[in-house]
Formats: structure tokens, C-alpha cells, sequence
């Protein structure tokens, strides 16, 4: 293993949860829209049970904010940091909230209870393979439980071409230049996630780009507001963004919402 792949894990697994954060910035986090958008899907959900997980955890801000908006809700956190889970107790403690459930796992990691409810907030692109993925987190679920993450993506047109070029890339990561294929990153076309869910006995409840899905849930006067705007913006620098989709592989981040079914229809034809 080379000096510089080294010296990224460490930042990794451990200077990239090496402090705690202050309670305002914190809160600023719990606040963030990502953290309200996971929270209103949650609340269109009907759940099977009160069980929730958090895969990849990270700080755990996003269960802190779940927690404080429905604190019936029994939540467990889960990532393969030791560092994550160490700062994720800190955190809930400046917020009183002593009650979840921390494990320091990986993803495939099988639970003797089943969840109602489980979500990944970016995490999704650290699993290695993404098969396996989507079959533990099946196996963690009740029956018509839901699973639902926010995942950036490829595009759908780009090709395996592009994409291993990608990762043949160098990228600096805080003064460390490592080839994108070391990193313990792996993103995915919407399809390729879409398809393997499939294969799991999940069926595709919600998909947009998060951008699309906050217009969406706009009222009628913001959101008008933010379409004249963007024309504005869009015709000023039209010929930017042309140059700017064509060298972007990473287009978006994309909202899924699955269902696990039965799996009696497609168990045979996959």
C-alpha cells in the first residue's frame, strides 16, 4: 500500500471525525435541507414498525434531527468508523437524546431485529459492491418497509469509458494525491442503483434530483421566485453551464425511496 493511500485513509477514518462539533454548527447541520427534506419524507411514510436506521451515519445529525421532529421513534446508528460512532454520542448527548443504538459495522452487517425504515444520506458510493448492498439492507427490513437514501450519481449516458477514466484521475484530497479508484468511493448511473434495488425485491417508490424535488415542494410564490431567477441566471451564463455539463461527470444528487415487496414475480427471471 503506497505513503499516499495511507496517509488518506488516516484522514478517513479518523482526522475527518476527530473533533466534535460546537452546538451552532451543529444545529446548522440538523437545519440543513437535506436533513429537512429526509424529514418530510419520513413523515408521508407509514411505518410497519418504530424502528429506524441510519446507514453510514457519519456525526449522526441526520438522526438527531429525525429524533427531535418524532421522538417516538426507536433509532439506530450504524458506520464503520469507530471515530463516526464515537462523535455520533457526543453529539446526541449536547442534545439530551440518550436513547439510540450505535454500532461500528459495515454495510453488511445483519441485525437480529428488522427496521421499518432505513436511510443513507451519501453513503451509498462507499459500499463495494452494490448488490450485496441492497441485499442486507432487504434482509434488515420488515416486509413493506422502506429504504431510502440521497445518492450523488453518474449520469445516465455516461459510459464504462468515461467512467474508468474517471478513476484513473489523480484528486487531491486535504494535500493528499491519491487516484479516484483508491478511494473508498464508487458511484453509481441511476440505473445501476434502480436495477440492483429490483434484483432485491424492491420496488421504485420516489426518484428525482434532491434541486428538482425542493422546487417541487416550493409554495407557489417561492417558487416562482426561484424560476424567474434561474431563467435570469441561465440566460446570462448560458454558454458556462454548457462547458460546465460536459466536463461534470457527477451530475447530480438523486432522492430514492424503494419498497421491499414479496420478490414472488421477478425471483426467477433475475
Amino acid at each position: 500500500m503506497s505513503n499516499n493511500i495511507k496517509k488518506y485513509e488516516k484522514i478517513i477514518n479518523e482526522l475527518r471525525y476527530e473533533k466534535s462539533l460546537s452546538i451552532d454548527d451543529l444545529q446548522k447541520k440538523i437545519n440543513s435541507g437535506r436533513c429537512k427534506l429526509l424529514n418530510s419524507i419520513l413523515e408521508k411514510t407509514k411505518l410497519v414498525n418504530k424502528n429506524i436506521l441510519d446507514l453510514g451515519c457519519g456525526d449522526g445529525h441526520a438522526s438527531i434531527s429525525i429524533q427531535k421532529k418524532f421522538p417516538e421513534l426507536n433509532i439506530t446508528l450504524l458506520d464503520h468508523s469507530a471515530n463516526a460512532i464515537k462523535v455520533s454520542k457526543i453529539h446526541s448527548e449536547k442534545f439530551n437524546l440518550n436513547n439510540f443504538e450505535y454500532y461500528n459495522e459495515d454495510f453488511s452487517y445483519l441485525f437480529k431485529k428488522k427496521f421499518s425504515f432505513i436511510f443513507s444520506n451519501g453513503s451509498l458510493h462507499h459500499s463495494q459492491s452494490l448488490n450485496k448492498f441492497f441485499e442486507t439492507v432487504s434482509n434488515n427490513l420488515v416486509d413493506g418497509g422502506f429504504f431510502y437514501c440521497q445518492e450523488p450519481s453518474f449520469s445516465e449516458l455516461k459510459t464504462n469509458d468515461e467512467i474508468e477514466k474517471y478513476y484513473e484521475e489523480d484528486e487531491d484530497i486535504l494535500g493528499v494525491k491519491i487516484k479516484r479508484k483508491n478511494r473508498n468511493d464508487n458511484f453509481f448511473r441511476v440505473s445501476d442503483i434502480i436495477f440492483h434495488a429490483r434484483a432485491n425485491n424492491f420496488d421504485l417508490i420516489e426518484n428525482t434530483t434532491v434541486h428538482e424535488w425542493s422546487i417541487k415542494n416550493m409554495n407557489s410564490q417561492n417558487r416562482l421566485k426561484y424560476k424567474l431567477k434561474e431563467m435570469f441566471n441561465k440566460k446570462i451564463n448560458n454558454n458556462y453551464h454548457v462547458f460546465k455539463n460536459k466536463i461534470n461527470l457527477i451530475e447530480n444528487y438523486f432522492l430514492f425511496k424503494f419498497k421491499k415487496n414479496n420478490g414472488n414475480y421477478f425471483d426467477n427471471l433475475y
